[in-house]
């Protein structure tokens, strides 16, 4: 049986994927420093790095938006 998923354990999720996110970012971004100092160039790294923020603020301001809607239709 599936047991819902409430209010507090949305927050706490939200919370880890926002600290995962930061991490994930920082250390792509510190690679992407490193290479360009040793190597001259950057790898993989920095797409990785820039699609992923692309993503997540996509995903943020779309929710925001859909909140902002439903809250005017009230």
């Amino acid at each position: 049986m599936k047991r819902r998923v409430d209010e507090y354990e949305w927050h706490i999720t939200g919370k880890a994927s926002r600290y995962t996110f930061m991490f994930y970012s920082t250390c792509l971004l510190i690679w992407t420093f490193y290479d360009m100092i040793t190597k001259g160039k950057t790898g993989w790294e920095f797409p990785i790095m820039a699609t992923g923020s692309a993503i997540f603020f996509a995903i943020c301001a779309w929710e925001k938006r859909k909140l902002k809607n439903l809250e005017d239709d009230e």
